[in-house]
Protein backbone atom coordinates (compact mmCIF):
# COMPACT_ATOMS: atom_id res chain seq x y z
CA UNK A 1 0.00 0.00 0.00
CA UNK A 2 1.80 3.15 -0.95
CA UNK A 3 1.87 5.39 1.89
CA UNK A 4 -0.76 7.87 3.26
CA UNK A 5 0.41 11.19 2.06
CA UNK A 6 -3.29 13.17 2.76
CA UNK A 7 -3.83 12.51 6.11
CA UNK A 8 -6.49 15.01 7.81
CA UNK A 9 -6.04 15.50 11.47
CA UNK A 10 -9.60 14.91 12.80
CA UNK A 11 -10.17 15.04 17.09
CA UNK A 12 -10.89 11.79 19.12
CA UNK A 13 -14.25 11.10 20.30
CA UNK A 14 -13.77 8.68 22.39
CA UNK A 15 -14.31 10.19 25.88
CA UNK A 16 -17.65 11.48 24.55
CA UNK A 17 -18.98 8.12 23.49
CA UNK A 18 -20.89 5.43 25.87
CA UNK A 19 -23.67 2.76 25.10
CA UNK A 20 -26.44 4.94 25.07
CA UNK A 21 -25.37 8.46 23.44
CA UNK A 22 -26.58 9.11 19.84
CA UNK A 23 -22.70 8.58 18.63
CA UNK A 24 -22.61 4.73 19.99
CA UNK A 25 -26.13 4.52 18.23
CA UNK A 26 -24.60 5.81 14.79
CA UNK A 27 -21.20 3.62 15.18
CA UNK A 28 -23.67 0.59 15.25
CA UNK A 29 -25.23 1.85 11.43
CA UNK A 30 -22.13 2.96 10.22
CA UNK A 31 -18.51 1.39 10.12
CA UNK A 32 -15.85 3.04 11.67
CA UNK A 33 -13.14 5.42 9.36
CA UNK A 34 -10.82 3.30 7.64
CA UNK A 35 -7.61 2.88 7.91
CA UNK A 36 -6.66 2.37 4.48
CA UNK A 37 -8.23 3.19 0.84
CA UNK A 38 -10.99 0.39 0.88
CA UNK A 39 -11.64 0.50 4.41
CA UNK A 40 -12.66 4.45 4.16
CA UNK A 41 -15.02 3.58 0.77
CA UNK A 42 -16.71 1.13 2.59
CA UNK A 43 -17.75 3.47 5.10
CA UNK A 44 -18.30 6.22 2.88
CA UNK A 45 -20.70 4.09 0.90
CA UNK A 46 -19.70 5.38 -2.01
CA UNK A 47 -21.41 3.65 -5.09
CA UNK A 48 -18.09 2.50 -7.55
CA UNK A 49 -17.29 0.35 -10.47
CA UNK A 50 -20.12 -1.65 -12.01
CA UNK A 51 -22.94 -0.73 -9.29
CA UNK A 52 -21.29 2.99 -9.84
CA UNK A 53 -22.12 3.42 -13.37
CA UNK A 54 -25.65 1.96 -13.61
CA UNK A 55 -26.27 4.82 -10.15
CA UNK A 56 -24.74 7.25 -12.37
CA UNK A 57 -26.75 5.94 -15.30
CA UNK A 58 -30.03 6.30 -14.00
CA UNK A 59 -28.58 9.80 -12.16
CA UNK A 60 -28.33 10.98 -16.32
CA UNK A 61 -31.46 9.23 -17.36
CA UNK A 62 -33.50 10.58 -14.71
CA UNK A 63 -32.36 14.37 -14.68
CA UNK A 64 -32.38 14.11 -18.73
CA UNK A 65 -36.43 13.03 -18.62
CA UNK A 66 -37.45 15.81 -15.65
CA UNK A 67 -35.65 18.14 -17.77
CA UNK A 68 -38.23 17.85 -21.02
CA UNK A 69 -41.25 17.00 -18.54
CA UNK A 70 -40.92 13.27 -18.78
CA UNK A 71 -41.70 10.12 -16.63
CA UNK A 72 -39.00 8.61 -15.79
CA UNK A 73 -41.04 5.33 -15.65
CA UNK A 74 -42.37 5.98 -18.59
CA UNK A 75 -40.72 8.12 -20.69
CA UNK A 76 -42.95 8.61 -23.48
CA UNK A 77 -45.53 10.54 -21.01
CA UNK A 78 -45.30 14.21 -20.51
CA UNK A 79 -46.02 14.67 -16.63
CA UNK A 80 -49.01 16.67 -16.49
CA UNK A 81 -51.83 17.03 -13.58
CA UNK A 82 -54.76 17.54 -15.52
CA UNK A 83 -57.09 14.87 -15.62
CA UNK A 84 -56.58 13.78 -11.80
CA UNK A 85 -59.44 13.54 -9.08
CA UNK A 86 -57.21 15.55 -7.26
CA UNK A 87 -57.22 19.56 -7.96
CA UNK A 88 -54.03 20.00 -9.76
CA UNK A 89 -52.81 22.60 -6.86
CA UNK A 90 -52.84 19.79 -4.66
CA UNK A 91 -50.76 17.27 -6.52
CA UNK A 92 -48.34 20.55 -7.56
CA UNK A 93 -47.94 20.88 -3.58
CA UNK A 94 -47.65 17.28 -2.88
CA UNK A 95 -44.95 17.02 -5.63
CA UNK A 96 -42.76 20.04 -4.78
CA UNK A 97 -43.27 18.45 -0.76
CA UNK A 98 -41.64 15.37 -1.73
CA UNK A 99 -38.87 17.08 -3.98
CA UNK A 100 -38.08 19.22 -1.26
CA UNK A 101 -37.69 16.21 1.25
CA UNK A 102 -36.02 14.19 -0.90
CA UNK A 103 -33.32 16.70 -1.65
CA UNK A 104 -33.04 17.29 2.10
CA UNK A 105 -32.36 13.87 2.82
CA UNK A 106 -29.95 12.68 -0.05
CA UNK A 107 -27.96 15.53 0.81
CA UNK A 108 -27.93 15.15 5.01
CA UNK A 109 -26.89 11.78 4.26
CA UNK A 110 -24.03 12.75 2.13
CA UNK A 111 -22.91 15.21 4.69
CA UNK A 112 -23.46 12.63 7.16
CA UNK A 113 -20.87 10.47 5.96
CA UNK A 114 -18.61 12.70 4.85
CA UNK A 115 -18.07 14.18 8.39
CA UNK A 116 -18.28 10.33 9.78
CA UNK A 117 -15.89 9.01 7.48
CA UNK A 118 -13.31 11.63 6.79
CA UNK A 119 -9.87 10.76 7.57
CA UNK A 120 -7.66 11.35 3.91
CA UNK A 121 -7.82 13.66 1.33
CA UNK A 122 -8.85 12.16 -1.48
CA UNK A 123 -11.78 10.05 -0.33
CA UNK A 124 -13.07 13.62 1.41
CA UNK A 125 -12.97 15.55 -1.92
CA UNK A 126 -14.73 12.27 -3.70
CA UNK A 127 -17.67 12.53 -0.53
CA UNK A 128 -17.76 16.40 -1.69
CA UNK A 129 -18.37 15.58 -4.77
CA UNK A 130 -20.94 12.76 -4.20
CA UNK A 131 -22.58 15.40 -1.99
CA UNK A 132 -22.76 17.85 -4.74
CA UNK A 133 -24.36 15.16 -7.65
CA UNK A 134 -27.18 14.60 -4.74
CA UNK A 135 -27.77 18.21 -4.59
CA UNK A 136 -28.07 18.24 -8.54
CA UNK A 137 -30.34 15.44 -8.54
CA UNK A 138 -32.71 16.62 -5.82
CA UNK A 139 -32.48 20.60 -6.83
CA UNK A 140 -33.81 19.25 -10.38
CA UNK A 141 -37.22 17.33 -8.73
CA UNK A 142 -37.69 20.74 -7.03
CA UNK A 143 -36.99 22.70 -9.86
CA UNK A 144 -39.14 20.56 -12.44
CA UNK A 145 -42.16 20.85 -9.60
CA UNK A 146 -41.99 24.20 -9.71
CA UNK A 147 -42.35 24.63 -13.43
CA UNK A 148 -45.48 22.41 -13.21
CA UNK A 149 -46.81 24.55 -10.28
CA UNK A 150 -46.44 28.07 -12.57
CA UNK A 151 -50.03 28.42 -14.03
CA UNK A 152 -48.58 29.38 -17.39
CA UNK A 153 -46.63 26.50 -18.02
CA UNK A 154 -47.54 24.23 -21.02
CA UNK A 155 -46.59 20.52 -20.48
CA UNK A 156 -45.87 20.36 -24.22
CA UNK A 157 -43.29 22.70 -24.20
CA UNK A 158 -40.24 21.72 -23.20
CA UNK A 159 -38.64 22.69 -19.75
CA UNK A 160 -35.76 24.89 -21.05
CA UNK A 161 -37.97 26.95 -23.75
CA UNK A 162 -39.86 28.98 -21.32
CA UNK A 163 -37.83 28.49 -17.76
CA UNK A 164 -34.09 28.79 -20.11
CA UNK A 165 -32.07 30.99 -17.81
CA UNK A 166 -33.06 28.65 -14.63
CA UNK A 167 -32.29 25.31 -16.00
CA UNK A 168 -29.14 26.49 -17.34
CA UNK A 169 -27.95 27.66 -14.02
CA UNK A 170 -29.14 24.21 -12.31
CA UNK A 171 -26.48 21.83 -13.58
CA UNK A 172 -23.59 24.52 -12.06
CA UNK A 173 -24.47 23.44 -8.64
CA UNK A 174 -22.11 20.21 -8.96
CA UNK A 175 -19.57 22.53 -11.13
CA UNK A 176 -17.30 23.09 -7.86
CA UNK A 177 -17.72 20.13 -6.32
CA UNK A 178 -16.88 17.92 -9.97
CA UNK A 179 -13.27 19.76 -9.68
CA UNK A 180 -13.26 18.82 -5.69
CA UNK A 181 -13.83 15.24 -6.59
CA UNK A 182 -11.52 14.96 -9.63
CA UNK A 183 -8.62 16.57 -7.68
CA UNK A 184 -9.36 13.50 -4.68
CA UNK A 185 -9.00 10.77 -8.19
CA UNK A 186 -6.23 12.65 -9.24
CA UNK A 187 -4.45 11.79 -5.81
CA UNK A 188 -5.66 8.15 -5.58
CA UNK A 189 -4.17 7.67 -9.21
CA UNK A 190 -0.66 9.51 -8.68
CA UNK A 191 -0.40 7.00 -4.92
CA UNK A 192 -0.95 3.56 -7.51
CA UNK A 193 0.29 4.63 -10.87
CA UNK A 194 3.92 3.34 -10.74
CA UNK A 195 2.42 -0.05 -9.25
CA UNK A 196 -0.42 -0.42 -11.09
CA UNK A 197 -1.16 -1.11 -14.73
CA UNK A 198 -4.40 -1.63 -14.55
CA UNK A 199 -4.52 2.23 -13.24
CA UNK A 200 -2.19 3.23 -16.15
CA UNK A 201 -4.94 1.47 -19.01
CA UNK A 202 -7.38 2.64 -17.53
CA UNK A 203 -6.21 6.45 -17.10
CA UNK A 204 -5.11 5.92 -20.98
CA UNK A 205 -8.35 4.47 -22.56
CA UNK A 206 -10.29 6.94 -21.05
CA UNK A 207 -8.01 10.33 -21.80
CA UNK A 208 -8.21 8.65 -25.44
CA UNK A 209 -12.06 8.25 -25.53
CA UNK A 210 -12.57 11.99 -24.15
CA UNK A 211 -10.20 13.43 -26.61
CA UNK A 212 -11.86 11.38 -29.53
CA UNK A 213 -15.07 12.87 -28.23
CA UNK A 214 -14.07 16.54 -27.94
CA UNK A 215 -12.86 16.61 -31.72
CA UNK A 216 -15.89 14.96 -33.28
CA UNK A 217 -18.06 16.87 -30.94
CA UNK A 218 -17.49 20.78 -32.65
CA UNK A 219 -17.71 18.52 -36.17
CA UNK A 220 -21.16 16.82 -35.55
CA UNK A 221 -22.71 19.83 -34.05
CA UNK A 222 -21.31 21.76 -36.96
CA UNK A 223 -22.44 19.56 -39.75
CA UNK A 224 -26.14 19.26 -37.64
CA UNK A 225 -26.49 22.83 -37.34
CA UNK A 226 -25.57 23.49 -41.42
CA UNK A 227 -28.20 21.01 -42.25
CA UNK A 228 -30.93 22.30 -39.60
CA UNK A 229 -30.86 25.71 -38.58
CA UNK A 230 -31.91 28.80 -41.06
CA UNK A 231 -28.67 29.68 -42.48
CA UNK A 232 -29.45 33.25 -42.63
CA UNK A 233 -30.91 33.80 -38.83
CA UNK A 234 -27.68 34.87 -37.00
CA UNK A 235 -29.24 34.13 -33.50
CA UNK A 236 -29.35 29.40 -34.43
CA UNK A 237 -26.01 29.87 -35.35
CA UNK A 238 -24.55 31.68 -32.82
CA UNK A 239 -26.87 29.69 -30.19
CA UNK A 240 -25.31 26.67 -31.97
CA UNK A 241 -21.72 28.02 -31.56
CA UNK A 242 -21.73 30.00 -28.41
CA UNK A 243 -24.09 27.69 -26.12
CA UNK A 244 -24.48 24.39 -27.17
CA UNK A 245 -21.42 23.48 -28.31
CA UNK A 246 -19.27 24.68 -24.99
CA UNK A 247 -22.56 22.57 -23.00
CA UNK A 248 -22.12 19.50 -24.90
CA UNK A 249 -18.50 19.35 -24.14
CA UNK A 250 -19.17 20.47 -20.90
CA UNK A 251 -21.70 17.54 -20.53
CA UNK A 252 -19.45 15.17 -21.88
CA UNK A 253 -15.97 15.86 -19.75
CA UNK A 254 -18.66 15.87 -16.66
CA UNK A 255 -19.76 12.23 -17.55
CA UNK A 256 -16.27 11.00 -18.32
CA UNK A 257 -14.96 12.22 -15.26
CA UNK A 258 -17.42 10.69 -13.40
CA UNK A 259 -17.24 6.87 -15.10
CA UNK A 260 -13.37 7.43 -14.66
CA UNK A 261 -13.98 7.90 -10.77
CA UNK A 262 -15.81 4.78 -10.56
CA UNK A 263 -13.45 2.23 -12.04
CA UNK A 264 -10.11 3.74 -10.43
CA UNK A 265 -12.08 3.28 -7.36
CA UNK A 266 -12.76 -0.11 -8.39
CA UNK A 267 -9.57 -1.25 -9.16
CA UNK A 268 -8.09 0.66 -6.06
CA UNK A 269 -10.25 -1.66 -4.22
CA UNK A 270 -10.17 -4.68 -5.97
CA UNK A 271 -14.22 -4.74 -6.19
CA UNK A 272 -15.05 -4.75 -9.61
CA UNK A 273 -18.92 -4.72 -9.11
CA UNK A 274 -18.54 -2.08 -6.27
CA UNK A 275 -21.27 -3.96 -4.40
CA UNK A 276 -21.79 -2.96 -0.36
CA UNK A 277 -20.58 -5.03 2.24
CA UNK A 278 -23.21 -6.17 4.61
CA UNK A 279 -22.54 -3.71 7.59
CA UNK A 280 -23.02 -0.45 4.94
CA UNK A 281 -25.53 -2.24 2.90
CA UNK A 282 -28.81 -0.81 4.51
CA UNK A 283 -27.11 3.10 4.46
CA UNK A 284 -25.76 2.83 0.85
CA UNK A 285 -29.36 1.29 -0.46
CA UNK A 286 -31.34 3.79 1.69
CA UNK A 287 -29.10 6.78 0.10
CA UNK A 288 -29.27 5.17 -3.29
CA UNK A 289 -33.40 5.03 -3.14
CA UNK A 290 -33.62 8.74 -1.70
CA UNK A 291 -31.16 10.26 -4.54
CA UNK A 292 -33.09 8.16 -7.63
CA UNK A 293 -36.38 9.18 -6.62
CA UNK A 294 -38.35 11.31 -9.07
CA UNK A 295 -41.78 13.60 -10.25
CA UNK A 296 -45.21 13.29 -10.91
CA UNK A 297 -46.52 10.59 -8.62
CA UNK A 298 -43.65 10.09 -5.88
CA UNK A 299 -45.19 7.14 -4.67
CA UNK A 300 -45.63 5.25 -7.89
CA UNK A 301 -41.86 6.62 -9.39
CA UNK A 302 -40.71 5.62 -5.81
CA UNK A 303 -41.71 2.12 -6.77
CA UNK A 304 -41.76 1.57 -10.50
CA UNK A 305 -38.17 3.52 -10.98
CA UNK A 306 -36.09 2.59 -8.01
CA UNK A 307 -37.49 -0.13 -6.00
CA UNK A 308 -37.77 -3.25 -8.38
CA UNK A 309 -34.50 -3.04 -10.65
CA UNK A 310 -32.70 -1.73 -7.83
CA UNK A 311 -33.63 -4.98 -6.08
CA UNK A 312 -32.95 -7.37 -9.04
CA UNK A 313 -29.71 -5.67 -9.86
CA UNK A 314 -28.90 -6.51 -6.39
CA UNK A 315 -30.18 -9.94 -5.73
CA UNK A 316 -28.79 -10.90 -8.70
CA UNK A 317 -25.04 -9.21 -8.50
CA UNK A 318 -25.02 -9.52 -4.69
CA UNK A 319 -25.12 -12.92 -4.59
CA UNK A 320 -22.55 -13.52 -7.34
CA UNK A 321 -19.96 -10.93 -5.05
CA UNK A 322 -21.13 -13.26 -1.97
CA UNK A 323 -20.32 -16.22 -3.10
CA UNK A 324 -16.90 -14.77 -4.16
CA UNK A 325 -15.55 -13.31 -0.71
CA UNK A 326 -13.44 -15.74 1.51
CA UNK A 327 -14.84 -16.81 4.90
CA UNK A 328 -12.10 -16.45 7.27
CA UNK A 329 -10.61 -19.49 8.53
CA UNK A 330 -8.11 -22.17 8.92
CA UNK A 331 -6.80 -23.14 5.00
CA UNK A 332 -3.88 -25.07 3.01
CA UNK A 333 -2.61 -22.13 -0.08
CA UNK A 334 -2.57 -24.50 -2.75
CA UNK A 335 -1.02 -23.69 -6.05
CA UNK A 336 -1.66 -26.71 -8.24
CA UNK A 337 -0.18 -29.83 -6.14
CA UNK A 338 1.96 -27.68 -4.48
CA UNK A 339 0.77 -26.23 -0.92
CA UNK A 340 2.65 -22.93 1.20
CA UNK A 341 4.38 -23.60 4.03
CA UNK A 342 6.25 -22.13 6.81
CA UNK A 343 8.93 -23.93 9.71
CA UNK A 344 10.19 -22.77 12.65
CA UNK A 345 13.22 -20.72 12.45
CA UNK A 346 15.64 -23.14 13.96
CA UNK A 347 16.22 -21.97 17.54
CA UNK A 348 16.67 -18.90 16.68
CA UNK A 349 15.75 -15.87 19.77
CA UNK A 350 14.05 -13.13 19.19
CA UNK A 351 11.97 -11.59 16.04
CA UNK A 352 12.15 -13.85 13.12
CA UNK A 353 11.32 -13.93 9.31
CA UNK A 354 11.34 -17.23 7.63
CA UNK A 355 11.12 -18.57 4.02
CA UNK A 356 7.13 -19.40 2.92
CA UNK A 357 8.11 -22.27 0.57
CA UNK A 358 5.85 -24.29 -1.65
CA UNK A 359 6.13 -28.08 -2.02
CA UNK A 360 4.19 -31.06 -2.83
CA UNK A 361 5.35 -32.43 0.21
CA UNK A 362 3.53 -33.25 3.38
CA UNK A 363 3.98 -30.80 6.36
CA UNK A 364 0.81 -31.22 8.40
CA UNK A 365 0.17 -28.18 10.55
CA UNK A 366 3.33 -26.07 8.88
CA UNK A 367 0.99 -25.83 5.92
CA UNK A 368 -1.85 -24.66 7.58
CA UNK A 369 -2.87 -21.13 7.58
CA UNK A 370 -5.21 -18.32 9.67
CA UNK A 371 -7.07 -16.00 7.43
CA UNK A 372 -8.89 -13.51 9.39
CA UNK A 373 -10.33 -10.40 8.35
CA UNK A 374 -8.00 -7.29 8.97
CA UNK A 375 -11.57 -5.24 9.53
CA UNK A 376 -10.46 -2.77 6.16
CA UNK A 377 -11.46 -4.81 3.37
CA UNK A 378 -8.13 -7.26 3.95
CA UNK A 379 -6.95 -10.29 5.21
CA UNK A 380 -4.12 -11.46 7.80
CA UNK A 381 -2.53 -15.00 6.65
CA UNK A 382 -0.77 -16.38 9.74
CA UNK A 383 0.73 -19.77 10.16
CA UNK A 384 -1.17 -21.54 12.63
CA UNK A 385 2.26 -23.77 13.76
CA UNK A 386 4.04 -20.70 14.55
CA UNK A 387 2.09 -17.63 14.46
CA UNK A 388 4.54 -16.24 12.12
CA UNK A 389 2.62 -14.15 9.40
CA UNK A 390 2.44 -13.72 6.09
CA UNK A 391 5.19 -10.49 5.12
CA UNK A 392 6.64 -8.38 2.44
CA UNK A 393 7.65 -4.86 1.44
CA UNK A 394 5.76 -3.57 -0.97
CA UNK A 395 8.31 -3.41 -3.62
CA UNK A 396 7.72 -5.71 -6.95
CA UNK A 397 10.07 -9.19 -6.98
CA UNK A 398 10.56 -9.32 -3.19
CA UNK A 399 9.95 -12.35 -1.41
CA UNK A 400 6.86 -12.95 0.90
CA UNK A 401 8.35 -14.30 4.38
CA UNK A 402 6.86 -15.30 7.52
CA UNK A 403 7.53 -12.91 9.93
CA UNK A 404 7.03 -12.90 14.00
CA UNK A 405 7.37 -9.06 14.28
CA UNK A 406 5.75 -7.77 11.66
CA UNK A 407 2.41 -8.09 9.05
CA UNK A 408 0.93 -7.18 5.52
CA UNK A 409 -2.86 -7.10 5.15
CA UNK A 410 -3.13 -8.75 1.83
CA UNK A 411 -6.46 -8.88 -0.66
CA UNK A 412 -7.67 -12.16 -1.30
CA UNK A 413 -9.76 -11.66 -4.89
CA UNK A 414 -11.78 -14.20 -6.30
CA UNK A 415 -10.26 -15.16 -9.80
CA UNK A 416 -12.45 -18.05 -11.14
CA UNK A 417 -12.43 -19.32 -14.74
CA UNK A 418 -13.76 -22.18 -16.35
CA UNK A 419 -16.30 -23.01 -13.66
CA UNK A 420 -13.64 -23.10 -10.66
CA UNK A 421 -15.10 -21.45 -8.09
CA UNK A 422 -12.09 -21.73 -5.91
CA UNK A 423 -9.68 -19.58 -7.00
CA UNK A 424 -8.09 -16.47 -5.87
CA UNK A 425 -4.94 -14.00 -6.32
CA UNK A 426 -3.47 -12.86 -3.44
CA UNK A 427 -1.88 -9.11 -3.48
CA UNK A 428 -0.96 -6.20 -2.02
CA UNK A 429 -4.19 -3.83 -1.58
CA UNK A 430 -4.44 -1.42 -4.53
CA UNK A 431 -1.48 -2.32 -5.84
CA UNK A 432 -0.21 -4.76 -8.73
CA UNK A 433 1.96 -7.09 -6.88
CA UNK A 434 0.75 -10.50 -6.88
CA UNK A 435 1.92 -13.89 -4.86
CA UNK A 436 3.25 -15.36 -7.61
CA UNK A 437 4.77 -19.56 -6.61
CA UNK A 438 8.31 -19.11 -7.84
CA UNK A 439 11.34 -21.13 -8.69
CA UNK A 440 14.30 -21.35 -6.73
CA UNK A 441 17.97 -23.14 -8.16
CA UNK A 442 18.25 -26.69 -5.92
CA UNK A 443 15.51 -25.31 -3.14
CA UNK A 444 12.04 -25.37 -3.05
CA UNK A 445 9.68 -22.77 -4.70
CA UNK A 446 9.14 -19.43 -3.04
CA UNK A 447 6.38 -16.93 -3.07
CA UNK A 448 7.38 -13.64 -4.54
CA UNK A 449 5.47 -10.28 -5.43
CA UNK A 450 5.22 -9.78 -9.29
CA UNK A 451 3.04 -7.97 -11.76
CA UNK A 452 -0.76 -9.50 -12.62
CA UNK A 453 0.14 -11.69 -15.65
CA UNK A 454 -3.25 -14.20 -15.76
CA UNK A 455 -0.57 -17.39 -14.90
CA UNK A 456 -1.59 -20.54 -13.02
CA UNK A 457 1.18 -19.28 -11.24
CA UNK A 458 -0.44 -16.51 -9.39
CA UNK A 459 -3.66 -18.23 -9.21
CA UNK A 460 -4.44 -19.84 -5.45
CA UNK A 461 -6.71 -22.25 -4.14
CA UNK A 462 -7.72 -21.98 -0.26
CA UNK A 463 -8.52 -25.58 0.81
CA UNK A 464 -10.83 -25.18 4.69
CA UNK A 465 -8.45 -28.13 7.43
Amino acid sequence: MPPNHWTVLVPSSDSLMSATTPRSIIDHIVPPRGSTVPGEIKCYSIPYGVMGTVSHLLTFYTIACLRYNRRPWWPFTAIRYEGRSYHPFMWSLLDISFAIISLLLSTAIAIFTVVNCKNTLPLLFIGIWKTSISILNGGTAAYVTYALFRSDYNPDEPIWDRFFGTHVLIPLLCLPGMGIGLAGVIMLVIDSWDTSRSIRILTFAFSSALGLELILLPILLTVYGYCTADRDSKWELGQLSGFFLPTAGNIIIFATVVFYADWVLALVTGNLLGTPSGDVAALYWNSLLITRTSQENPFANMLLSSIFPIAAFTAYFGAAYAQAQLAEGRYRILNGVQSARSFPSGGQQGPFQVDISMSDQFASIYEQWDVVSDGNGGYIIQSAATGAKAFAPQTLNTQVLAASNEQTSWFILNASNSGQDNLYIIKIPFQDLLWTNTPRPSKDNAIFLKGSDGSAIQRFVFSPV
